[in-house]
């Protein structure tokens, strides 16, 4: 069984660069230019962390127009001229299932299914289709092998008020995590 937890994820100001297509494509292609865009600018992501964001359901949208957003936290450094890369943007954060995965990013589409199909229900959650599906990368892949690279998989969730109805111990689990982390 996976390592599985409720957090809050704090809003944060991100910079990131934004593919269409199907997740594997576009998340590659999305990562480039925002790997490209902080080396030739002499930027270093913010606690050296990249959030990948999957802002669409491909079970209900077609591949072509699946949005990606490889993100960074804004640099300190960052001036006017980086708009012509980048884009910047509020994330709102808010309470997500987080499970680890150590290995290939390649296997992130498979991480990510599982855990929102198969660990959210199990935790008596649901799916907040209204936020992105969130990846918190720890490892850089061109220096890091597939076998050891870290990402948090995080699926943003709300109560399930069905099963609230029943167990009130599910509703004060998540308000306790809510209240810890300030929201």
């Amino acid at each position: 069984m996976p390592d599985v937890h409720v957090i809050f994820i704090a809003p944060r100001h991100l910079a990131f660069a934004r593919m269409t297509g199907p997740y594997p494509v576009s998340s590659a292609a999305a990562w480039g230019v925002m790997l490209d865009w902080l080396q030739k600018r002499n930027h270093e992501a913010i606690g050296h962390v990249g959030y990948g964001m999957a802002l669409d359901d491909p079970r209900t949208t077609p591949p072509e127009d699946l949005r990606y957003d490889a993100c960074v936290g804004t640099p300190t450094t960052w001036t006017a001229a980086d708009a012509h890369f980048v884009q910047l943007k509020q994330f709102e954060g808010g309470a997500y299932l987080r499970t680890r995965h150590i290995g290939s990013y390649g296997a992130l589409g498979k991480v990510v299914s599982r855990a929102r199909d198969e660990l959210v229900p199990r935790q008596g959650l649901i799916h907040d289709l209204n936020r992105p599906i969130l990846t918190m990368n720890y490892s850089y892949p061109d220096a890091t092998p597939p076998s050891e690279q870290i990402a948090d998989v995080c699926i943003p969730v709300m109560p399930n008020r069905r099963i609230v109805d029943r167990d009130e111990s599910q509703a004060v689990a998540f308000a306790a995590v809510l209240e810890r982390s300030g929201a």
